[in-house]
């Protein structure tokens, strides 16, 4: 499921959900936002596998850059920090572009 709040056409928020329901394990929920302010800055954060006892994932934040260069290419960069048991933490970065 996902709930889009338009403040503007260039300022939203994003509320999505998963509930998961498999046949050989436990129920869990994913849950997450995101922020998108100016259509260039983006705030995300979300949750895995909640009620899930056993989960090596969890609490996850981030951030994203967009920008616009010569009028239809575009540069994207990603960060996000994922709590994981197993290894503390995990950090990824993401750059991307896009000519259309």
């Amino acid at each position: 499921m996902e709930y889009q709040l338009n403040f503007d056409n260039r300022n939203s928020l994003i509320f999505s959900g998963d509930l998961i329901h498999p046949s050989h394990n436990v129920e869990s929920m994913n849950l997450g936002l995101e922020l998108k302010t100016m259509n260039i800055f983006f705030l995300r954060a979300g949750y895995q596998s909640l009620f899930e006892k056993d989960a090596i994932n969890g609490l996850a934040f981030g951030g994203g850059l967009r920008y616009q260069v010569l009028g239809h290419s575009t540069i994207t960069i990603d960060y996000a920090w994922s709590d994981w048991t197993l290894f503390d933490s995990v950090n990824r970065f993401t750059i991307g572009i896009a000519a259309f």
